[in-house]
C-alpha cells in the first residue's frame, strides 16, 4: 500500500539529501512529466487548426502553453532528481512545480469563466452599436 504520510512531514520536503528514487516511481514521474509534453504540443497544434471560436482557440492554447512549460520543467526537475544533484534535485522543487502548476491552471479558469464572458458581452455590444453606424455592411 502506499504510504503518503511522509509528504507531511517537513523534514521530508527539504532534505538535503534525498534518498534517490525508486525504479517505479521514477517511471511514474518521467511518464507524468513526457505526456504532458506531448499532449500539450497536440492540445497546441489542435488549437491553430480551430477557427469557429477565437476564444476556444486562445483557451486552448493557454491550456496547451501550460502542458508543455509544466512537462519541461518537470523533465528537467526529473532529470536533476534522476542523477541525484543535491540542490537541484531536491524535492522542494517539486511543491513550487505544484503551487505554479496550481496558479496556472487557476488563471486559466479565471479567464475562462470571467474575462471571455466580459469580452463576448462587449463585442455583442459593440456590434449592435456598429449596426447604427454608416460604413461598411458585414
Amino acid at each position: 500500500m502506499l504510504n503518503l504520510r511522509p509528504l507531511l512531514n517537513f523534514q521530508f520536503w527539504f532534505d538535503r539529501t534525498p534518498a534517490p528514487l525508486e525504479a517505479s516511481s521514477s517511471r511514474l514521474l518521467f511518464g507524468t512529466f513526457a505526456v504532458m509534453l506531448i499532449l500539450g504540443a497536440i492540445i497546441r497544434m489542435v488549437a491553430t487548426r480551430r477557427t469557429e471560436d477565437r476564444y476556444v482557440t486562445a483557451t486552448f492554447n493557454r491550456v496547451g502553453q501550460m502542458a508543455v512549460t509544466m512537462g519541461m520543467i518537470g523533465l528537467v526537475l526529473f532529470f536533476f532528481t534522476y542523477q541525484e544533484i543535491p540542490f537541484l534535485g531536491s524535492r522542494f522543487w517539486y511543491l513550487f512545480w505544484g503551487v505554479g502548476l496550481i496558479a496556472w491552471i487557476t488563471s486559466i479558469v479565471y479567464y475562462i469563466k470571467k474575462i471571455v464572458p466580459e469580452k463576448k458581452k462587449q463585442e455583442a455590444e459593440l456590434l449592435e452599436r456598429s449596426k447604427y453606424l454608416p460604413g461598411k455592411k458585414q
